[in-house]
């Protein structure tokens, strides 16, 4: 005989812990510094023909996780 299937789900939002907040808080000097060279490396990519390509890791690791984490249509 089949054992029946709860009716009921437990309440798992009870036992959710909050993420900790991190204790290093980045400068907002350094994220300046950070855009305006992000936007000085697009301003001289436009130098290069349409046909060069470049290697950038951000890029790059978004599309790895959404390879590998990403729910599949």
């Amino acid at each position: 005989m089949a054992t029946p299937f709860i009716s009921r789900q437990p309440n798992i939002t009870s036992y959710y812990v909050a993420p900790i907040q991190l204790a290093i808080g980045v400068p907002e000097e350094i994220i300046f510094t950070l855009k305006t060279a992000d936007q000085m490396l697009k301003a001289v990519q436009l130098a290069f023909s349409q046909n060069t390509k470049f290697i950038n890791p951000q890029t790059d690791a978004a599309i790895l996780e959404r390879f590998a984490y990403d729910i599949d249509p």
